[in-house]
């Protein structure tokens, strides 16, 4: 009796579900938004929505939970302005310290949001010590770390979870920053709204280095471990 033939396996299939995720230099990140044809505060209303979503999730909720926002001059520093507003809207009892002025020590809170400096810092920023066990999460990248090579400019605050937007930046995956990030978010919905950033995204993929993965999982990346920090894994939301 012959054998039925077997069905040729879609191998185009995987990698239809699969999707690259852009790597860009804080440099090209700037020209995108340059080019971006929203404004920048549209951009800024979206990015710090997205700090405040993530903000909320790690502290299980907003009402009676206490966070401290370190705020820089820049975008960075208005991102966080505004998840301060939108965690007060929820009933977090929020500081916002200036990072040009902080203290040594932070106050005693459950959530310390780092947006105190971005991508393209290029001098030493020694942040505020932690006062207890506060999560924390940063903004774009850790305060301190430069978003081209992951060289660690001073002492940065060690993240549970960066939140970064529409592209990783080298910086995110390379040591030693990469063990001060925690888990990575990007953040593709919130700030990668517009046309022509998507199209300048689109047009780097060729150019950029970028890292393939499935986005509806994390992709893990075997670093080591930090005691009590979660390294080794990027998402897309």
């Amino acid at each position: 009796m012959a054998g039925h033939a077997q069905p040729q396996r879609d191998r185009g299939a995987s990698y239809r579900r699969r999707a690259v995720i852009p790597i860009v230099t804080p440099d090209e990140m700037a020209a995108i938004d340059a080019a971006a044809t929203e404004s920048v505060d549209t951009l800024i209303e979206r990015a710090g929505g997205a700090v405040a979503r993530h903000a909320l999730s790690l502290l299980g909720g907003g009402y009676g939970r206490s966070v401290a926002v370190v705020a820089g001059r820049g975008n960075n520093g208005n991102d966080g302005r505004v998840a301060a507003r939108r965690l007060r809207a929820r009933g977090a009892r929020v500081i916002e310290i200036d990072a040009s002025s902080a203290p040594e020590r932070l106050p005693a809170v459950d959530l310390v949001i780092d947006a105190a400096y971005g991508t393209g810092l290029k001098r030493p920023y020694d942040a505020p010590a932690l006062a207890g066990a506060a999560l924390v999460l940063a903004v774009d990248v850790p305060s301190g770390v430069d978003g081209a090579t992951g060289e660690v400019l001073g002492t940065p605050l060690a993240a549970d979870l960066t939140v970064t937007f529409a592209a990783l930046k080298p910086g995110l995956l390379f040591q030693p920053a990469r063990s001060l990030c925690g888990e990575i978010d990007r953040c593709r919905r919130d700030r990668c709204r517009c046309r022509s950033r998507r199209q300048l995204l689109g047009e780097r993929h060729d150019s950029a280095s970028s890292a393939t993965g499935d986005t509806n999982r994390s992709m893990a990346f075997n670093m080591p471990s930090r005691s009590s920090r979660n390294v080794g894994s990027v998402s897309v939301t």
